[in-house]
């Protein structure tokens, strides 16, 4: 197939986009409460592609045929705006933004914090009190010059921690597209939407799919503006069992999300069956348990199975087996790629560690013991890992790694915190704002653009260098946006 490149009007394209896509984003996300890039298919993009063919389409009738983009430039804009656009959000700027005056602000009204403060009185955070009560009370400007030191601290921490991704994306390309030929469920919908071949636009289940949600979700949204509009709960509705031994089981939960429906459909029925086999067989553990007389308490040691602990240790597991399950891979690569790309990957690989060095030094410099910094490192890239291989296997609504056992506690729970200090453990709660959500990281959405790349002809070379260019323009872009509707309507309040 045909490599082709990249002209300027792309560049502006994916920068008209990203721009309109980040402001809209962080208003909604933060003032109307309205989620619209937490999900696996994030909503802009989608509308993205849907205009995007359908205006193509009709540039092709008006003018004979010529149009201003090819469908391959177009959907290499996809990969790139749904590649770079996360970063914004959770487990990116929308918990930084919010989290960098947090600890002075919340002593105010809860003394146990107070204890903390004089560790965290060198950390590059907000320390200006007047910017710290304007960005959670609202109704200011954006008071920029308290804002450089964590501005410029945070973005070269990001910034980092996305070229280890886009290297890690060079890396594997090969081995999970062409020789594991994973399936990447959440990549056939950008895909059969751009298919030439395919007018999606004449097949009436297209429509009912699209326009089920789309009422559905239109109608939540409204319903929580104007209560007096009906509308039917997507969300979890949680089944409680009043009789022992059932009663011991957590909540069960049953909703209906037309997304996770219809991503169902595309994953494979072995993953499909084990998703939900192994959900089941999770809650009936606490039934067994308690009819041998083992009953969770939720709190100290009685949290028996366990969950979160399991969850962590499979995170782990499941990047030890990809890492693993790799090695017999690499040998066949190497054999058959050519020297230029070989010298590539191990430029990627060298890269990579570098990055991973530069974000442990950041971490020692605000206070956290080199050791420690290390294993939260390695903690976070190998659920970065994990989560990218979940996302290319199951195509789940939502990338989430464990919640509870963040790579901090991980790093505590091995080590113990008695021994870190102040100063580090306040660090350590600073950078589990960027730790705690994986949703904010590029490299499970870059995977899924490689297939995609592969399957439509661009270069893979071309995509990474566009993702990175990307990323610091998302940066640049989601600061500013997000901080101006912080200090317009303020953190902490209900606006």
């Amino acid at each position: 197939m045909k490599r082709r490149g990249v002209r300027f009007r792309v560049l502006a394209l994916i920068l008209a986009c990203q721009a309109a896509m980040i402001y809209w984003t962080a208003d909604s996300e933060i003032a109307r409460g309205i989620y619209l890039i937490c999900y696996s298919i994030m909503m802009p993009t989608a509308l993205y592609l849907l205009f995007s063919r359908v205006i193509h389409s009709l540039c092709a009738r008006a003018f004979g045929g010529r149009v201003p983009f090819e469908q391959h430039e177009l959907m290499l804009g996809y990969i790139v705006l749904t590649a770079t656009i996360p970063i914004i959000g959770f487990g990116g700027l929308r918990f930084l933004a919010t989290g960098m005056g947090y600890l002075p602000f919340a002593s105010q009204t809860n003394p146990q914090w107070r204890h903390y403060l004089p560790g965290a009185a060198n950390l590059p955070v907000l320390h200006d009190m007047d910017a710290i009560r304007q960005l959670y009370t609202g109704g200011h400007g954006i008071p920029w010059g308290a804002w450089l030191v964590p501005i410029a601290f945070w973005s070269i921490y990001l910034l980092a921690l996305s070229a280890i991704w886009i290297c890690m994306a060079a890396i594997l390309r090969r081995i999970w597209i062409h020789q594991e030929r994973l399936t990447f469920p959440i990549a056939k919908m950008p895909l059969e939407i751009m298919n030439p071949k395919e007018n999606i636009f004449r097949k009436p289940l297209f429509w009912i799919g699209f326009g089920l949600p789309v009422i559905l979700q239109s109608l939540l949204a409204l319903h929580n503006w104007f209560p007096a509009v009906p509308a039917i709960q997507l969300k979890a509705y949680y089944v409680t069992f009043p009789s022992p031994p059932w009663s011991a089981m957590p909540g069960f939960p049953i909703s209906f999300y037309p997304m996770g429906i219809g991503l169902a459909y595309f994953v494979p029925s072995d993953v499909s069956l084990s998703c939900w086999l192994m959900a089941v067989l999770m809650k009936l553990v606490y039934v067994v348990a308690a009819v041998f007389g083992v009953e969770a308490a939720g709190t100290g040691a009685a949290r028996f199975p366990y969950p979160d602990e399991q969850a962590c240790g499979s995170w782990l597991a499941l990047a030890g087996i990809v890492i693993w399950g790799a090695r017999h891979h690499w040998r066949t690569v190497l054999k058959t790629v050519p020297e230029s790309e070989r010298r590539f990957v191990g430029l990627m690989i060298t890269l990579a560690a570098s990055c991973g060095l530069i974000c442990v030094g950041m971490m020692a410099m605000v206070g956290i013991p080199v050791l420690a910094a290390t294993i939260v490192m390695l903690v976070y890239a190998a659920y970065m890992l994990s989560g990218a291989r979940v996302r290319a296997e199951a195509g789940a609504m939502w990338t989430f790694a464990p919640l509870a056992w963040t790579p901090h506690r991980t790093m505590t729970s091995i080590l113990g915190a008695n021994g870190l200090g102040d100063q580090a453990l306040a660090a350590g709660g600073y950078f589990n704002l960027v730790h705690w959500d994986i949703r904010g990281q590029s490299l499970p959405y870059l995977m899924e653009g490689m297939d995609i790349a592969e399957r439509s002809g661009i270069r893979w070379r071309t995509v990474l260098g566009l993702v990175a260019f990307g990323t610091v323009t998302a940066l640049a872009i989601g600061w500013w946006s997000t901080l101006d509707k912080l200090y317009a309507v303020g953190a902490s309040t209900a606006k």
